[in-house]
């Protein structure tokens, strides 16, 4: 094989691997502190008219960071749109460290499309990471034929709650993506 034909064999396979997983978007952000209500840390969401064929799964990566005051628990949620949203999981009211600074937190979740349209069904299956209460605690979250039209976009929400309000209490999304993958 010469090396243009290699150049080719290589530019072919790249090319579908590109066609197999896709870049959708980057995760959006936001920083919370002094509340002890359920609040949005980050969203990723599907756009309008992207969901299309069933078997497409979309992966959910996130990541962010927890800083207190003292030691309130701190529950994590995924939730459909925000923290008023259906619940797809949470963790259990972790306990944090005393006085910790930019402690990591994370989510990796894949949604599978099982069938589209206005009463479509998805599923999900993934973790929510948590290193405030040290060694690292991961959460299984797992939800099965949950109806939702995957003809509009498709918003998940990464949701916290503190124990307690106080201002040294904070925590935010600092950065992550959704890509999808083609089925076959």
């Amino acid at each position: 094989m010469g090396r243009a034909d290699a150049c080719d064999k290589a530019y072919s396979v790249e090319n579908r691997l590109n066609a197999i997983v896709t870049p959708v978007g980057q995760m959006a952000t936001f920083v919370r502190s002094n509340s002890a209500a359920e609040q949005t840390i980050a969203t990723w969401t599907i756009p309008a008219g992207d969901a299309l064929v069933a078997g497409w799964t979309y992966q959910l990566l996130g990541f962010g960071d927890v800083s207190t005051v003292l030691t309130p628990t701190l529950t994590m949620r995924l939730r459909i749109t925000n923290p008023a949203g259906a619940l797809l999981g949470a963790g259990p009211a972790a306990v944090t460290g005393s006085g910790i600074n930019a402690v990591s937190i994370g989510v990796d979740a894949k949604v599978m499309l099982e069938s589209i349209g206005v009463s479509g069904k998805f599923s999900l299956i993934g973790n929510i990471f948590d290193k405030t209460p040290n060694p690292l605690a991961a959460y299984p979250v797992i939800v099965r034929n949950q109806t939702l039209d995957t003809t509009a976009a498709i918003v998940v929400a990464w949701t916290a709650q503190f124990s307690v309000a106080n201002a040294g209490n904070i925590v935010e999304g600092d950065a992550g993506m959704i890509t999808r993958m083609r089925a076959g």
